[in-house]
Parts: C-alpha cells; structure tokens; sequence
C-alpha cells in the first residue's frame, strides 16, 4: 500500500508547491509556440556555427573546423606536421577535431539555454539538434 505525504492540519505546503509546479509548467506551455520557432531559426544558423580545434605544437601544428551539424569544414596539415612519426599524425588529426566539436557543443548548449531559458528540458525533446541528447 502506497503512503502519501500529507502536510499538517492547518499548513499548505504541500499545495503551494503543487500548484506552483503547475504554475510553472503552464507557463512554459505557453511559451512552447515561440520557443519552437525560436529552435527552428536556430536549426537553420547550425551551419554557419563553426568552431577550432587544434592539437600539436607549432609549426607541427594541426587544425580543424567543424560546423554545428557536427561536420568538419576543414583539417589543416602543415609539411612540419607530416614528418611527426609514431602514428603521432593521426591522434594529432583526432584530438584537434575532439576539441573543436566539444567547442560546437558547448555553443550548441549555450544558445539552448538561452532559446529554453535555462530550463533543463529532457533528452530527445529537440530531435534533430545534433551533439544534444536525443
């Protein structure tokens, strides 16, 4: 048998916190409309978001661009950079794009919370917003 919780005789806590939940959700229904909007212009800009990444040391050293698609835009590899051994190249190339597309993300997520208003929606909410739950 399942027990509730039930605020003491006299109190309303436990309803003032029950319809100040509700209160809340309501408000962000309501804001759904623009908000969805707002994420569709967003979609839009995704590919003209672009961030670097590099990784090595100069004049050895190797860059990537990425889009906020998650695409790569362009991996610069200097001669200095072909000359590293050990297979060193190639986890230069993955670092570099590592970063840059933590550093998309990390756009991706700021301009959310500001579209979402800080709100920590759930995962899958925005299907189709790449580098983002869902």
């Amino acid at each position: 048998m399942a027990r509730f919780a039930i605020p003491h005789e006299g109190t309303t806590q436990g309803l003032e916190f029950m319809f100040k939940e509700l209160g809340q959700f309501a408000s962000m229904m309501r804001a759904m409309p623009a908000m969805k909007e707002k994420l569709e212009r967003f979609q839009k800009r995704l590919p003209q978001l672009t961030a670097e990444g590099t990784a090595g040391e100069f004049p050895a050293q190797v860059t990537v661009h990425v889009n906020g698609q998650m695409e790569t835009i362009s991996c610069r590899i200097p001669d200095q950079a072909l000359m590293v051994g050990g297979g060193r190249l190639g986890e230069m190339v993955q670092a570099a794009t590592n970063i840059a597309l933590l550093r998309v993300r990390a756009q991706i997520a700021a301009e959310m919370s500001e579209i979402t208003g800080g709100m920590n929606l759930p995962p899958g909410m925005f299907p189709g917003l790449p580098g983002l739950p869902g």
